[in-house]
């Protein structure tokens, strides 16, 4: 097997051009593996909702968890993790959707707490 190294060296090697057309195969392959991970996880989290694995929540419960979880440090991967598992029950409430009107509202209450205070 290649080490990272080698096939650095390697790849320096080629002509300008074969090493441009190297890095847009590279681009173009990261992104179609990273667009099936995150196929993957959507069709997983479609699955959980329709087998009823996600509990009902307001939409206010979820936003401020939300940022709660972005004001963390960032080492608390497992609590965003938490959250976000929380928001995809956003999906399953007994409440309506918020309004844009609520949305704008919230925004603002979040913009005058991180602001202003």
């Amino acid at each position: 097997m290649s080490t990272l190294d080698q096939v650095l060296k390697t790849a320096l090697q080629l002509p300008y051009e074969q090493q441009e057309m190297l890095i847009k195969i590279l681009q173009n392959r990261h992104n179609e593996s990273r667009r099936a991970e995150i196929a993957a996880d959507a069709q997983k989290s479609l699955a959980d909702f329709q087998a009823d694995k996600f509990q009902p929540q307001s939409a206010e419960d979820v936003v401020t968890a939300l940022r709660h979880s972005l004001q963390d440090i960032p080492s608390q991967q497992p609590e965003r993790n938490r959250i976000i598992k929380q928001m995809k029950g956003l999906l399953k409430t007994n409440q309506p959707a918020p309004t844009d009107e609520q949305v704008k509202a919230m925004l603002e209450e979040h913009r005058v707490e991180k602001y202003l205070e």
